[in-house]
């Protein structure tokens, strides 16, 4: 497996679930392995997603409250400790267990790039 290099865009929320995330660039890449994911699951007996209905979002989960979540228009900048861009070296299949007490992630299944030489950019 080769790295994924990500680049942090913007700041957003999944409202209702009370979500801050980053959002990040859908690179070719990240979208070849999101169709490759994708197409392992269906095999797997799990439907697809339509995704007029469930586009595909790249993020990273930066923050979970109780309750909605929303920002204003001003806010979806990214602090400038955000800007930049990196390369993941490891993919991770998780499992989400939902407990009273808040989600618990299991990783199931890891798979690690091959030795990078990419180093964090700063935008």
């Amino acid at each position: 497996m080769a790295t994924y290099p990500l680049k942090l865009t913007s700041l957003n929320t999944f409202p209702r679930a009370g979500v801050l995330v980053a959002e990040v660039e859908p690179t070719r890449s990240l979208l070849h392995l999101q169709a490759k994911v994708a197409a392992s699951m269906a095999r797997c007996g799990f439907a697809p997603e339509d995704p007029e209905d469930h586009p595909y979002h790249p993020h990273i989960t930066l923050a979970r409250f109780h309750g909605p979540l929303r920002l204003n228009k001003n806010q979806h900048a990214l602090p400038p400790s955000l800007k930049c861009s990196f390369s993941a070296d490891t993919v991770n299949l998780y499992r989400s267990n939902l407990t009273p007490t808040g989600s618990h992630y299991e990783i199931l299944a890891q798979k690690k790039a091959k030795k990078s030489n990419n180093p964090i950019t700063h935008s």
